[in-house]
């Protein structure tokens, strides 16, 4: 299939409706200005750095709407936009660099002296700071597009690493289209939209959950350069904007509710809070649920659109726990240890097989043929499914342990001591034991102000679990180590 392009067919169709807000640079634009912005950065990228189809364009910078006008310039040129994680230190920054070889590095004011450094490993790499008046004079703009086909990698994004070294995954134009046709029916996007982007650009919620969709539908997408929960707040209540649909993981919502005014909030406007990253406590969903937001929970990946299993607002509190059914154009089925295909509530592997999945690893051909059989993609988490299809994520296929013979999924234990009041967040995590092989320690972060005892925590486990799964050791910190987009690095975890 011909790929084509959204930003010049909405300036043809709704030239002056709002495309985007820079919230740090309170920059507006509609969708025939972002047009022509897009056309200077694609000239620029043309004529003035050498850069043609195929070549990779690295960023460095924190979000912003200049992100999106250069992933849409290089689309425009058919370049691959290749944003990088500004929280990795220059190691593994020089380590992606060399593995991608981007003909051009763009990188904000903020990251500069960080894009200078990396740039003494690869010689060949252009280095240019990333500003609006790119493009906006003594170039030739480029207006069309290139041709290009569906399956042509657009983006390459890098996997956070918090299992091992960073792979870098190709997105190819065609499967953000597929993730688009799976966002629409149960997150209710459309033109009418308004998406708030706070996770980070260079991660697959960033960029797909929402805002891509929300380009593609015409709609607008408001760009925060990162979280923050007092912002967050007054930006959702703010009546002008009536933002609509935002995604975050369960500690970026914890954080929102702790807002003094979070309770008394009319929410009345937003359509689609999305939560995923990680299972939800079911005590958060209903926090929610009483300030009349139904929490929409989701499981994806970066290698599957990321979208590929989703709960409905309607059934949101009535399957609180599942992440939902797939979409109309994924394939899924779990695969159990001895390779057989799990049937009635047994837990297994999911793969996944459509066209939202990822074609493979950027010159990693060994991680491609790991990561695929058959044609499936092994996604590596572990779940079931009930009798009326809808599934449940147990955890990471990995972070199973087995203690005394028996299988443990610490997400099974967290959500139990999620149950305590005091408890902000918890980790669980298995660890070598002389008697039983392995059994669980649990780390804790509380609420500010609030106090518990490790006996208090085994003893309530005692009271809701079988006696294996019960943690044998109890770790209080002050606050759990996280990536970028807030997902627990349980990796960490035993240095802490």
């Amino acid at each position: 299939m011909k790929v084509f392009d959204w930003i010049a067919s909405h300036a043809d169709r709704q030239p002056d409706k709002l495309a985007q807000i820079d919230w740090h640079t309170q920059r507006r634009y509609s969708y025939r200005e972002m047009h022509e912005r897009v056309a200077g950065l694609a000239g620029y990228l043309r004529h003035e750095t050498g850069v043609s189809k195929g070549d990779r364009v690295a960023l460095l910078s924190l979000n912003g709407s200049d992100v999106f006008d250069l992933q849409f310039a290089c689309a425009r040129i058919g370049a691959i936009f290749c944003p990088l994680n500004n929280r990795l230190a220059v190691p593994e920054l020089e380590y992606i660099v060399n593995e991608l070889k981007p003909k051009v590095l763009f990188s904000d004011a903020a990251f500069e002296g960080t894009a200078r450094t990396i740039g003494t490993s690869l010689t060949t790499m252009r280095l240019v700071e990333l500003d609006s008046e790119i493009g906006a004079s003594d170039v030739e703009p480029v207006f069309n597009m290139v041709e290009q086909e569906d399956v042509d990698t657009w983006i390459i994004l890098y996997t956070s690493g918090t299992t091992g070294t960073p792979k870098g995954v190709r997105i190819h134009h065609g499967m953000v289209i597929a993730n688009i046709l799976a966002s629409v029916g149960p997150t209710r996007l459309s033109r009418d939209s308004v998406n708030l982007c706070f996770l980070p650009h260079f991660h697959t919620g960033g960029l797909n959950i929402f805002a891509n969709p929300c380009f593609y539908l015409g709609g607008t997408n408001i760009t925060l350069q990162k979280f923050d929960a007092d912002l967050l707040l007054r930006i959702l209540t703010d009546k002008t904007l009536k933002v609509t649909h935002f995604i975050g993981v369960p500690s970026t919502f914890q954080m929102l509710a702790n807002e003094t005014g979070f309770e008394s909030t009319d929410f009345g406007h937003i359509v689609s809070p999305f939560i995923g990253g990680a299972p939800a406590p079911p005590a958060l969903l209903q926090q929610y649920a009483d300030v009349g937001l139904n929490l929409i929970h989701g499981f994806g990946m970066t290698e599957a659109g990321p979208i590929a299993i989703t709960l409905d607002a309607e059934t949101a509190l009535s399957k609180s726990g599942s992440c939902g059914k797939p979409p109309i154009n994924l394939e899924v089925k779990l695969i159990k240890r001895d390779g057989l295909e799990a049937t009635g509530q047994e837990i297994g592997e999911i793969w996944l097989k459509g066209e939202a999945v990822t074609r493979g690893h950027w010159r990693n051909e060994a991680a491609t043929n790991e990561a695929f059989e058959d044609g499936w993609l092994r996604t590596g988490d572990a779940a079931y499914k009930d009798d009326e299809g809808f599934y449940y994520i147990a955890d990471r296929w990995k972070n199973m342990y087995i203690s005394g013979g028996e299988n443990v999924y610490p997400a099974e234990v967290e959500k139990v001591i999620y149950g305590m009041e005091a408890v902000f967040e918890v980790a669980v995590v298995g660890e070598p034991h002389e008697k039983w092989g392995e059994t669980g320690a649990a780390y804790i972060a509380l609420h500010e102000g609030s106090r518990l005892s490790e006996d208090d925590v085994v003893g309530y486990c005692q009271e809701r679990l079988a006696k294996y799964k019960v943690p044998s050791r109890v770790i209080f910190l002050k606050e759990l180590p996280h990536n970028a987009t807030g997902k627990i690095l349980k990796h960490e975890l035993s240095n802490a």
